[in-house]
């Protein structure tokens, strides 16, 4: 048969492109040109065969003058390291096409590559054993070499994280922060913060979490999984567009493509991804590529016909049977003498550390290994657990990079309430890369293990248990996991109840878990997460009190250790468990009842439980009055209890005698929706701020010294920075008092904005009018419309093409006003420096200044008037966010979307759609938003504050009423003379009644108990100075060592010595004078007198002109 088509040999064909490529190499155009112009035809190739793509690259390749073009592209001294001309995603490719694609790149690099990776062996054992002169060498040698990388850039700030070499750090993030490439600048500006010592792991997460929720807002959800990929990357995390993520990023420096590459491949290995061609083709890098990682990989490959035994798998095994055979001593000597020289072989870092902690030893490195061990050693004991998670997954994050520092994250992964979930997976990503086979694998027990007669019984019992919970064979897992009670109490409880969860029995899982509770078994250890979200998806009326209260101790740790999440529920059970009592009214709830549960009263229903528990209570203040009458049985009965639950019934009776007040005044406040707890975030950070001071007063070295630099020219931000540890430390002790005023989950400004603002109505506020009057659209997932149907019905009588018009210009308009809204809700955010400047309307900032000023006074400073000092700095940026918030903010709010009212209104005329009723609708909508955002603007205001100035008569009359709240069983008469005629601010009147009230206080509580009490004040004002004198009688004489008391308290106030006033002993007169000296800002003498069997407390005010009405 005869055919017109034209045959041409491979060998011609391959000619053909050679000459095509030299004809393109010739021409008299830049390298980077060339590059581009060739990297363009392949891509064009690519679109219709993969396969002759990668044999048209191979030809390219092959010409001589192709190396100085490929160097040029992937070998660079442009710290713009991202700034390379991108070959075209190809939108069909699958992962084994691009794989294939790169293992070219990386097959002509296979001499470079390996050479780089002798030199990062090297690099990680000097930096894990602290030989950071030795690390910054090789870094210099593998730049020289390799040109700058993303891994080299990355790497040196690792280094000066580990080295504590301030200077150097502060000069490579400024030198980042001037890269003219953005996407440049902003990958690595996330690797200047992940290697910050002054930003916690909390804090990073948080940042990362706070721009996936912008992303999300703006409905672009693909790009979730590529932030937590790229900054966040957990191997046993389902990405789903991880073919997406990696094919948007591979074409990037050599060294780095590698690294990416590499980890790629792994992620898809571990997650059975990896198809049989690639393993084929990761086969042909194995031969000319010389790295552990990946010679680990291949061999773990379906079909690996090569020698899987390798020195360092022969070296784990024997650790690991020494150490099940509970030969500790041998363990330690054998891993010691690995880690010097293979520090990266993490694999056995849990071995190592549990043998050390049965030998009751730390490790003895003085190095960043060294450090690492000890950590996981403190976190195993429960010793200073807390810190010491925070450290290593501090260290976890720095060292994201490597593969094999995964381990860490194993280790976390058993601390974050989550029980076994995807832990299975983190451990066979590090075993894929470290191991060519773990004998530990669970997929099969090693009789190696279970007929090893050396090996204790309990330990394979152990193995034996884990074992079967991985083939999900819980019954027999249980009955093993019993057995370890009393040997590895800890993994066995967990375990435990993860097993009846799993068997279905959540009930005893739940009892389980409440009984660890209550022993106070770290919550953070048990699979607190699971039983959580259990007991929330299944939450329903029963008359099973057990199950309820099981459920309620569970939710209270949560909500107390975890996240603050579930507070209505936990009222919800709570009321459940009262009327199953036949309970129904407050008043009803009572110690005395044997079947109410104590630790329910004592713990569980604390305010913010009361406060959801609505069918018992109509007011805050009944709430606020029922938790009192519970507080004062617990002071009745503090000789039963330990000094923790001592001082925390003592912080509370503080607290609620502070919200009584605040409660009290409220009622003269106006609408504001802004309100930080300090009393509470001051009780809860108090002991953190003051190990941290101490620390700070032992520093001999204090330059105060600091630079200011511009953050861009485009940007009106400065940054300052400095090279003295004493003031990195000043400013990292600030920073933390200010993420608890702004950031606490339960009392800070975040909380405030989200309950109160952001999700307390804010864009139900501004949707409100445009759903009234039916003129909203139907809102789908991600941010999509559709037609309202109640337009065709209401208008039906029109023409489709009426209608129709109607839906595309009212869906376009909700779109638009959608758009307008969310972003405006998203700037309702606190920002302490994560983001971009200017991009939240609760920014804060610490300056230098006033940094330097703090640091001057350290030696003067106590945890109580520091974290004061740091909440009124504090006070007046938010003071100064909430004017701008009721100005621009929401002027600008208001202006955008009556633009697109006007709009709408102009599209509806122009278009012919000038339906009467729909711009009635429109026009209304508007009149109803002018409302909404005068209400708005009200919200942006101090809660419980009022704006009204007072007199003294009435801040008297609310202390006494505070006080009547506080002690209802007594009867006291407050009486006496006033002759003040002044009207003072309103913003001072909460704190006017709190310094009365306390003294009414110190007089019921240092008074005799009769049945009536009398309490005498005298009030003079004169020139604007003020005189308040409050007297008490006693019937009896005071011993002398309180009146040597007396005299001490005198001295306190007089040199300003103040920090009692938080202490549980400590007297409420040390808060007068507080409140007196750093809230209402004047000069003033406070003094305790006693004489005659009288107590008077005297208060002088020398100029009340700062705080009088005008």
């Amino acid at each position: 048969m005869k055919t017109n088509k034209r045959f041409t040999s491979v060998r011609s064909k391959m000619e053909s492109q050679k000459r095509k490529f030299e004809k393109i190499m010739k021409q008299n155009k830049t390298n980077e040109e060339k590059t581009s112009i060739i990297f363009n035809e392949l891509s064009l190739l690519r679109q219709t065969s993969t396969t002759a793509a990668i044999h048209a690259y191979k030809n390219f390749l092959s010409i001589e003058d192709a190396d100085k073009l490929m160097r040029a592209r992937y070998i660079s001294n442009d710290e713009n390291i991202f700034k390379i001309s991108q070959i075209h995603t190809i939108e069909k490719e699958t992962s084994t096409d691009v794989i294939n694609w790169v293992t070219t790149t990386l097959s002509y690099f296979s001499n470079e590559i390996n050479e780089f990776l002798v030199m990062r062996n090297k690099f990680v054992k000097s930096l894990m054993n602290s030989s950071f002169s030795e690390a910054a060498k090789l870094l210099d040698e593998i730049e020289h070499k390799f040109g700058k990388t993303f891994w080299s850039l990355t790497n040196k700030m690792i280094l000066v994280y580990f080295k504590k070499d301030l200077a150097e750090f502060n000069r490579i993030s400024k030198e980042m922060q001037l890269l003219e490439h953005s996407y440049s600048k902003s990958r690595i500006g996330y690797e200047v913060v992940r290697c910050n010592r002054n930003i916690s792991a909390e804090r990073y997460v948080f940042s990362i979490g706070k721009m996936i929720e912008e992303v999300r807002l703006d409905g672009v959800f693909h790009a979730i999984d590529t932030i937590c990929y790229r900054h966040l990357f957990d191997p046993s995390a389902n990405y789903e567009s991880i073919i997406n993520i990696y094919k948007n990023d591979y074409d990037i420096r050599i060294i780095d493509q590698y690294i990416s590459y590499l980890r790629f491949v792994l992620y898809l290995k571990n997650c059975n991804l990896l198809s049989d061609e690639s393993e084929s083709t990761l086969e042909q890098l194995n031969l000319i590529i010389d790295d552990k990682e990946l010679k680990n990989l291949v061999s773990n490959m379906r079909n690996f016909n090569g020698n899987r035994i390798n020195e360092g798998q022969v070296l784990y095994q024997k650790i690991i049977m020494l150490y099940l055979e509970e030969s500790y001593e041998e363990v330690v000597n054998l891993c010691e003498r690995t880690l010097v020289e293979e520090p990266n072989l993490s694999v056995i870092y849990i071995p190592y550390a549990k043998s050390l902690i049965q030998l009751g030893k730390y490790c003895s490195f003085n190095n960043v290994l060294g450090e690492v061990i000890n950590l996981i050693i403190n976190i195993t004991l429960d010793n200073d657990t807390e810190n010491s998670l925070a450290q290593l997954m501090k260290i976890s994050q720095v060292l994201n990079d490597y593969n094999w520092s995964f381990i860490l994250n194993c280790v976390l992964a058993s601390y974050n309430g989550e029980g076994d979930s995807n832990t299975h997976k983190k451990y066979s990503f590090v075993d894929l890369c470290s191991l060519n086979n773990n004998i530990m694998d669970l997929d099969e027990l090693s009789k190696d293990i279970i007929n090893n007669e050396s090996i204790p019984e309990w330990r394979k019992n152990k193995y034996t248990a884990d074992h079967l919970y991985h083939l999900t064979e819980y019954e027999q897992a249980l009955k093993y996991y019993k057995m370890l009670n009393s040997r590895d109490e800890s993994y066995a409880r967990s375990k435990i109840i993860q097993c009846y969860y799993k068997l279905g029995n959540t009930d005893k899982a739940n009892e389980i878990m409440a009984t660890e509770l209550l022993k106070e078994t770290n919550p953070k250890t048990l699979p607190i997460k699971i039983i959580v979200n259990d007991i929330i998806k299944n939450l329903t009326f029963t008359t099973d009190n057990n199950k309820l209260l099981n459920s309620a101790i569970i939710l209270h740790y949560y909500n107390q250790y975890i996240s603050n999440d579930y507070t209505q529920p936990l009222s919800d059970i709570c009321e459940n468990y009262f009327n199953n009592l036949g309970i129904f009214e407050h008043h009803e709830i009572k110690f005395e009842n044997p079947n109410i549960n104590t630790f329910l009263l004592e713990r569980i229903l604390n305010l913010e439980v009361l406060d959801g528990m609505s069918t018992f209570f109509n007011t805050d203040s009944e709430v606020l009055l029922f938790r009192v009458s519970i507080n004062r049985i617990l002071l009745s009965n503090l000789a039963s209890y330990n000094i923790e639950k001592r001082n925390f019934i003592f912080e509370e009776a503080r607290s609620l005698l502070n919200k009584i007040v605040i409660n009290l005044c409220s009622h003269e406040a106006g609408a504001g929706r802004i309100y930080i707890d300090k009393t509470s975030i001051r009780n809860k950070i108090n002991d953190e701020v003051k190990n941290d001071l101490d620390i700070l007063k032992k520093y001999e070295e204090r330059d105060l010294s600091y630079q200011i630099q511009d953050a861009d020219e485009e940007s009106d931000a400065l940054f300052y920075s400095s090279d003295n540890e004493f003031f990195n430390g000043v400013m990292a002790l600030l920073y933390k008092i200010t993420n608890a005023y702004t950031l606490d989950k339960l009392y800070g400004l975040d909380q405030s904005l989200n309950m109160g603002i952001r999700h307390g109505g804010f864009v139900n506020l501004l949707w409100a009018p445009l759903k009234r009057n039916n003129i909203s659209a139907k809102k789908h997932d991600e941010n999509k419309f559709s037609p309202n149907p109640v337009w065709r019905t209401d208008f039906g009588y029109f023409k489709d093409s009426i209608l129709d018009g109607i839906d595309n210009a009212l869906v376009e308009f909700n779109k638009k006003a959608n758009a307008i809204i969310n972003q405006a809700k998203n700037k309702v955010h606190i920002d302490t420096g994560e983001f971009g400047y200017n991009s939240k309307l609760f920014e804060f900032s610490l300056e230098p200044d006033y940094q330097a000023s703090v640091a001057s006074r350290i030696d003067s400073l106590s945890a109580e008037t520091l974290i004061d000092d740091v909440f009124l700095y504090l006070d007046k940026q938010t003071n100064e966010k909430m004017a701008i918030a009721r100005g621009e903010f929401v002027d600008s709010i208001e202006k955008d979307m009556f633009e697109e009212i006007k709009n709408l209104k102009d599209k509806l005329e122009s278009d012919g759609l000038d339906v009467i009723a729909i711009q009635r609708a429109v026009s209304k909508s508007k009149d109803e938003l002018k409302e909404s955002f005068i209400q708005l603007r009200t919200w942006f205001d101090w809660a419980k504050q009022t704006k009204t100035n007072f007199d003294l008569n009435v801040a008297l009359k609310k202390a006494e009423s505070a006080a009547s709240q506080y002690y209802p069983w007594l009867k006291f008469n407050l009486s006496g003379y006033n002759n003040s005629t002044s009207n003072f601010l309103g913003q001072y009147f909460t704190d006017t009644v709190m310094i009365l009230t306390l003294i009414i206080d110190n007089a019921l509580k240092h008074s005799n108990p009769r049945d009536n009490y009398h309490i005498t004040y005298n009030i003079n004002e004169h020139n604007n100075s003020l005189q308040l004198s409050f007297t008490n009688t006693l019937d009896f004489d005071l011993q002398e060592e309180q009146c040597k008391k007396i005299v001490q308290i005198n001295e306190d106030l007089a040199e300003n010595r103040i920090d009692n006033s938080t202490k549980d002993n400590g007297s409420g007169i040390y808060k007068v004078k507080k409140i007196i000296t750093h809230h209402l800002k004047v000069e003033n003498k406070v003094t305790v007198v006693y004489s005659n069997k009288k107590f008077e407390v005297l208060i002088i005010i020398e100029d009340i002109e700062p705080i009088k009405e005008k």
